[in-house]
């Protein structure tokens, strides 16, 4: 549970977003990635969608309540659509392991949520 704030790894950030759920203040301008990824998952009932991922909270929210789509372009320069592709395929197990891809990443971290050690 500790928050380092300025998590190095990608994976761990994710992570500690995701086991954190019951943060809901609401800052909105979050410069920790942690807390835009955890403020996103706590406010699914948002749907506005700028496109411009400058602002992490609304563009991951919006990725989480478009789950159906199913496009993968990996090479996504959109936030929105990155973390949207890696949800609508979490049934996808393969672990790569050098994440070189966002998507992969993101994919990785929600399939192994239990999994404390870093792959990276």
């Amino acid at each position: 549970m500790l928050c380092p704030c300025s998590p190095t790894c990608f994976v761990h950030a994710v992570l500690h977003a995701l086991s954190m759920q019951s943060y809901m203040l609401c800052p909105c301008s979050p410069t920790c990635f942690v807390h835009a990824v955890l403020h996103a998952l706590s406010m699914q009932s948002y749907m506005l969608c700028p496109c411009s991922p400058y602002m992490l909270c609304p563009c991951s929210l919006h990725a989480l309540s478009m789950q159906s789509y199913m496009l993968c372009p990996c090479s996504l320069t959109c936030f929105v659509h990155a973390v949207l592709h890696a949800l609508s395929m979490q049934s996808c197990m393969l672990c790569p392991c050098s994440l070189a891809c966002f998507v992969h990443a993101v994919l990785h971290a929600l399939s192994m949520q239990s999994c404390m050690l870093c792959p990276t």
